[in-house]
């Protein structure tokens, strides 16, 4: 630990790979802090800590297609002796919004809960911003800054480039003879992604 600074690591981005970093920094007894922030679309639309996945990507999705799908199963259900099943009956949007946004809000308050108030994690709802190797600027939604300064700073980018190279290397493959099926590969790629962001987390902690 070195004095002269207020974090021994310091990370920019709440999403997974940001809270795996955190999580294994403090197990290792490291000064840690995590900054996030969202900025609001034009619509006001913004989220807490988890990254894309929990706010608006695979929570939401997966919770609006099995609605789908119970939609799709009741007819399966009446024809198969289920009974007092309607198949006819409507659906009550507002009721499967307001679903969706509690399940993403106790995402949110149980990731600032693990953070604060059981790992002891300092905690920034605020836009982090590189001013140089060992100071971050802080930009609170009022416009309000501050500065916060750590031996080591790790900022997590979106993955849009992986996403963009799976895409690539997917349809290389495609029009390739004898290779296994577009599934097959999709995910042992997915599980190889995956299990190295892990490892780089443990090692960007391990090694501060």
């Amino acid at each position: 630990m070195n004095p002269q600074y207020q974090y021994d690591i310091f990370v920019i981005g709440g999403g997974s790979g940001g809270l795996t970093v955190v999580d294994e920094a403090q197990k290792l007894g490291k000064r840690v802090g995590l900054a996030d922030y969202i900025k609001p679309s034009p619509h006001g639309t913004q989220w807490g800590t988890g990254g894309t996945c929990p706010n608006v990507g695979c929570i939401p999705k997966k919770l609006m297609h099995m609605t789908a799908l119970i939609g799709e199963i009741r007819h399966e259900l009446t024809a198969t002796g289920w009974q007092g099943i309607n198949p006819h009956s409507n659906h009550d949007w507002n009721t499967l919004v307001n679903e969706v946004q509690r399940q993403v809000k106790g995402i949110n308050k149980a990731n600032d809960d693990w953070l604060v108030t059981t790992n002891g994690i300092t905690y920034y709802n605020k836009l982090g911003k590189l001013k140089d190797d060992h100071t971050i600027e802080l930009i609170d939604k009022d416009g309000q800054f501050e500065f916060v300064t750590a031996e080591y700073i790790l900022q997590i980018l979106f993955f849009q480039f992986y996403y963009l190279l799976i895409i690539i290397i997917i349809i290389i493959i495609q029009i390739l003879p004898n290779l296994p099926p577009i599934r097959y590969i999709n995910q042992r790629i997915w599980i190889l992604l995956s299990f190295q962001q892990y490892l780089d987390s443990k090692y960007i902690a391990s090694n501060t």
